[in-house]
């Protein structure tokens, strides 16, 4: 990524607005990856007894969102190598996950068990972000999926 916005500068002269994009990307990138590896270190040391899967899913999924935005916002400057970087990282974050979400636990544990919500909708996306490999395959599915369509 910074080798990519490095070369980008011997290009010819870009807009204010590309600068400002190009900042604003790689801030961004560079948060999310420090945040991914924040919140993967919290959820090792977390007991098995809690719901390890929910942090790291919604850090993520929100990971996934923000950087899928910037890269829409580099297609309205017509620019869409950003977009390839964005279907990357998507990519690079998920492919290794698979692996964890695979070898998870599917039985909850009571402490899980009772944070399930009531309502049908609450508890379908209960099912995506709490532990368990069956919801946690649906959820990588889900963003791979939406991800290769973007």
């Amino acid at each position: 990524m910074v080798f990519f916005l490095r070369y980008r500068e011997l290009l010819p002269i870009k807009s204010t607005a590309e600068r400002w994009l190009e900042s604003i990307t790689s801030f961004v990138t560079y948060v999310g990856f420090l945040g991914l590896l924040y919140v993967g270190a919290s959820t090792l040391i977390s007991p098995r007894s809690s719901n390890r899967a929910l942090p790291i899913r919604m850090f993520i999924t929100a990971f996934w969102v923000a950087e899928g935005f910037l890269a829409l916002a580099w297609l309205l400057i017509n620019n869409t190598a950003l977009i390839k970087f964005w279907g990357f990282t998507t990519y690079m974050i998920m492919i290794p996950g698979l692996f964890v979400i695979i070898s998870q636990n599917d039985k909850l544990s009571l402490r899980v068990r009772q944070q399930i919500p009531s309502s049908r909708l609450k508890r379908i996306l209960a099912f995506l972000f709490f532990n368990g490999a069956a919801g946690g395959l649906i959820w990588a599915a889900i963003i791979l999926s939406l991800t290769q369509v973007g």
